[in-house]
């Protein structure tokens, strides 16, 4: 009986290890989100299947209001019914979604063979407020009056302006510390507010849901603890056009009676102090610090009660006594209110807020927020003096210093953040041009870094705890990887480590191979991604920090194979479509600042190619559909740019960005020959990936409009710039020297004459290979060259990509840096986000791993044997399920195993001696054999 027993259930073993079933149930890309305010949110689920060629026919949705009529088969909100396709995404059609409603839903497929699966696991996700009347109980609220605040902000910049021989006066390229900016402007700038109100809750509560922000940032409390683990949050937005909120279920942290809650806003993107060259402080959305709640409480009874924001709340100065996002941030521990979040604190010292009228629209955040990571040590210290020390945190990153000091009361602590200290001491590797470059003698060592302006710093002041006091930042954050800690006399410091701190992106692929130098580039592309992904794409985040559109679009392919991305980069596109200016134009930046406001085609075309990327990648369609029109108009407005009337050359800024010399460690801002070139090639490119978009969309109409027009640009685009004689394109500008750029980006877009593409790339082979393969190009002809060439010369491409002498990639981990560089030379930023794009080579080119159709629905894997490499081993988590490419050689023996999701299809291309060998394969894992 026992045997009999052990067979049966080695037969239902195998049976539910082949049987199908939905799985990774997401409602907008998340896990269980608590405040979506879609009305129709997309639901999407993998299929599961151990069986090979594994496809879903069909499927079928239930949504519920509770677990239990969901558990009967009895959905009140959506019953989809059988519905036949391939799809594991669909928007929600039920029943129409109530306000702060939770909703229960689960799926079942069937498979290629017609057999239905069981349902899946339950899943749940919770609405938000769905309109603005849902925020009736709740008002924006401020420490002061807005016409009070407004005419005490003029008088503190007029006298900024005042101050002599400052270019632009608290501008963190000034040089001075963070107490003399904090002392110059009298009166004082406000600080930080605390905000705070007691309520009372019954017993019965059986859910309680708080929906809250803060302008700039917000950190919140109940009951003396912090709401959630989230930090510089919201994320930064066109504030005036949209603001994001979070959910919070905070049930557990109330309790029968009275109970407090509390804000401590900081002025974050929103108010900033530093009058910088960008303009940040005359954004159209500037105000006084501010914040809205609403806490909806939920009794077993069916009664709900609220508490909102208003003018019955309380209002007192905080401990940070100073805070910008760029000059950094001052806290006064002496100043902190013990209990002050607490049910029984004594708020008589406090004043009433003042309820301010704030025109936005608040939008649940629906992207990762972002978060503190574990803590880094230092790996090497320098005492320069009794109350000096310099700390090496090991790798450069976004973030801050947590410092623990003890000593009396107004004792004075100031941490000093760089990405290079100018110390041979503690750096013998210190690259030649800072060696050479004439300092100062106050400057020699010194955290103010005047190779690119920026002095990173924040300050604390001791309340003389003789256990010690912790401290970091709340409000600002730095790049950095060296720390200078500058005590007063006396003062002890403890403990010195550094916090990552970024968007907390889900992983979502990996790339080792057999060169320990490709290697390295990958870990220093994913350390530049995530000190870059700050609730948007940054372009550094020491010196800016802001959301430049070129260096977003260069690097969302790279991250889009690296992590999840579809909700970051969605939420990031809805900020550039809010900065259109009314004539159509799209700025330079986004959120825009107001800053090169209708300059570039080349830069904001980004809404066109991200748009593109988030379909491509995970089949989002919405952001293509949802902004046709605004990309309409921006293809309009751009082709208004043009030359001396020339309708073929169109106006640009910037160009090929950072484009290098190859006899001198130095690089060209702007490309010799000029950024005309770029802005019309730019706009050819648009005008076809938009026929694209409106075709998807469908418009046919505008599809075929978009498309005459864009074979009439190129046929001009090629009569102004290509010469036939040398099979070269040129620029506006005359150059002596051949441009890899202009010829790489030409083959690229697409727009190369008729019959002239190999003559072209022959030409540009043939200027790399006289170089040794050194690149000549900057911020738009190397992803240009990087993901046309491997396609058409593998063999160049990979000598590119692992060049050692400047200008190369590989020549970026000289010196031991952990991240990649803004320029060839590294003279500049060592922390940017463009040339991570080389990640994306390795999935897509030395794995082989790209996508055939929206989402990877089909998709190749086509791997570059290059001689030099013996293995590679990779994988991306697709919205289907995981690719994986994993090859190696052995002498001449090449054998490549491959993973194909279930419910997608895979074409393999093996590389052979006899030329490729093409196979054909669904879902399962394969293993192929070949010989080179």
């Amino acid at each position: 009986m026992k045997r009999i027993l052990a067979v049966l259930a080695c037969i239902v073993t195998a049976v539910c290890a082949d049987a199908a079933v939905a799985v990774n149930l997401r409602c907008e890309y998340l896990t269980s989100p608590l405040g979506i305010d879609n009305a129709h949110p997309l639901l999407s689920w993998q299929m599961k299947s151990n069986s090979r060629n594994a496809m879903q026919t069909a499927w079928q949705v239930m949504v519920a209001s509770t677990p239990e009529l969901l558990a009967s088969d009895k959905p009140d909100l959506w019953d989809s019914g059988r519905r036949e396709g391939s799809g594991i995404a669909v928007e929600y059609a039920g029943e129409r979604l109530e306000s702060f409603s939770r909703c229960y839903w689960k799926v079942r497929i069937w498979d290629e063979k017609g057999k239905a699966s069981a349902w899946s696991r339950t899943a749940e996700w919770a609405m938000g407020a769905i309109s603005a009347e849902d925020w009736a109980p709740a008002r924006w609220i401020s420490a002061k009056p807005d016409g009070l605040w407004c005419e005490e902000w003029q008088q503190r910049k007029a006298a900024e302006k005042a101050v002599e021989k400052l270019d632009w006066p608290l501008y963190n390229g000034m040089g001075m510390t963070i107490w003399d900016i904090a002392e110059m402007t009298k009166p004082a700038y406000d600080p930080s507010p605390l905000m705070w109100k007691d309520f009372e809750v019954k017993a019965e509560a059986v859910r309680a849901m708080l929906y809250v922000t803060g302008l700039g940032y917000y950190e919140a409390f109940i009951n003396g603890e912090r709401v959630g683990d989230q930090v510089l949050d919201p994320g930064w937005t066109y504030y005036n056009k949209h603001t994001s909120y979070e959910a919070f279920d905070v049930l557990p942290m109330l309790k029968s009676g009275k109970n407090a809650i509390g804000m401590m806003i900081g002025r974050g993107q929103y108010n900033p102090l530093s009058n910088d060259i960008w303009r940040l402080c005359k954004s159209e959305w500037v105000g006084q610090p501010k914040a809205i709640a609403l806490l909806r409480i939920e009794y077993s009874d069916g009664s709900v009660s609220t508490v909102g924001t208003d003018g019955s709340w309380r209002t007192t100065g905080g401990p940070i006594i100073y805070d910008d996002t760029r000059l950094g941030e001052i806290y006064d521990a002496r100043l902190k209110h013990e209990g002050w979040a607490t049910a029984d604190y004594d708020d008589s010292a406090w004043k009433p807020v003042a309820e301010v009228d704030w025109k936005t629209s608040l939008k649940f955040q629906c992207q990762p927020p972002v978060r503190c990571f574990e803590g880094l040590k230092p790996v090497k210290s320098l005492r320069r003096s009794p109350t000096e020390t310099v700390y090496d945190m090991g790798r450069n990153l976004a973030g801050w210093a947590r410092v623990k000091v003890k000593g009396k009361a107004g004792q004075r602590v100031l941490v000093e953040y760089c990405e290079i200290v100018n110390d041979t001491l503690l750096v013998p590797w210190l690259p030649e041009y800072r060696r050479n470059c004439a300092r100062p003698a106050d400057e020699y060592a010194s955290f103010y870094d005047s190779q690119i302006r920026v002095r990173q710093q924040n300050g604390y002041i001791l309340k003389g705890d003789s256990e010690g006091e912790c401290f970091e930042c709340h409000f600002s954050y730095k790049g950095f990887q060296y720390v200078r800690v500058t005590a007063d006399a006396d003062v002890e410091v403890l403990g010195v480590e550094s916090i990552p701190v970024h968007s907390d992106l889900r992983s979502t692929g990996s790339f080792e191979c057999s060169d320990p130098s490709i290697n390295l580039l990958q870990r220093n592309s994913i350390n530049s991604m995530l000190s870059n992904y700050m609730s948007i794409p940054t372009d550094c985040p020491h010196r800016e920090k802001q959301g430049w559109t070129a260096d977003a679009f260069i690097a969302s392919e790279a991250a889009m194979y690296n992590f999840d991305m579809a909700n970051f980069y969605s939420n990031w596109l809805r900020c550039l479509v809010d900065s259109e200016s009314p004539d159509g134009s799209l700025p330079t930046v986004a959120p825009s600042t107001n800053y090169d406001i209708n300059s570039s085609t080349t830069w904001p075309s980004a809404l066109v190619r991200v748009a593109g990327d988030l379909y491509r990648h995970y089949s989002e369609a919405r952001p293509s559909k949802d902004y046709l029109d605004c990309m309409k108009r921006f293809i309009f407005n751009s082709s208004r740019r043009t030359a001396k009337g020339n309708p073929y050359i169109i106006n640009d800024v910037l160009g090929d960005w950072v484009s290098p010399y190859y006899d001198t460690l130095a690089f060209s801002m702007v490309p010799p020959e000029g950024t005309a070139y770029y802005g019309t090639a730019t706009h050819a490119y648009c005008l076809s990936a938009i026929a694209e978009i409106a075709r998807l969309a469908g418009d046919d109409a505008a599809a075929d409009s978009l498309l005459l027009c864009a074979e009439d640009f190129r046929k001009g685009f090629n009569r102004e710039f290509y010469n036939e004689e040398s099979a070269a394109y040129r620029g506006t500008v005359p150059t002596p020297d051949y441009r890899q750029a202009a010829s790489a980006v030409a083959l690229e877009y697409g727009l190369v004459a008729e019959g002239q593409e190999e003559r072209v790339r022959e030409g540009l082979v043939a200027d790399l290979k006289a170089h040794d393969y050194r690149i000549g190009t900057g911020f738009l002809g190397t992803p240009a060259i990087m993901n046309y060439l491997p396609l058409h010369d593998p063999e160049t491409a990979f000598k590119v990509a692992t060049q050692t002498e400047y200008p190369g990639f590989t020549y970026m981990l000289r010196d031991g840096s952990t991240t990649i560089w803004e320029n060839w030379s590294g003279q500049d930023s060592r922390n940017h986000l463009p040339f991570v794009l080389i990640s994306a080579y390795y999935y897509k080119f030395l794995a082989g791993i790209r996508a055939e159709e929206p989402g990877f629905a089909s998709f190749t894997v086509a791997p570059t044997a290059v001689e030099h490499l013996d293995w590679v081993k990779a994988h991306h988590d697709s919205v289907y399920g995981r690719i994986a490419s994993e090859w190696r050689r052995n002498g001449n023996h090449f054998t490549l195993t491959v993973t194909v999701p279930a419910n997608t299809r895979c074409t393999v291309v093996l590389p052979s001696r006899n030329g490729d060998e093409v196979h054909h394969v669904g879902s399962g894992r394969y293993t192929f054999h070949s010989e080179l």
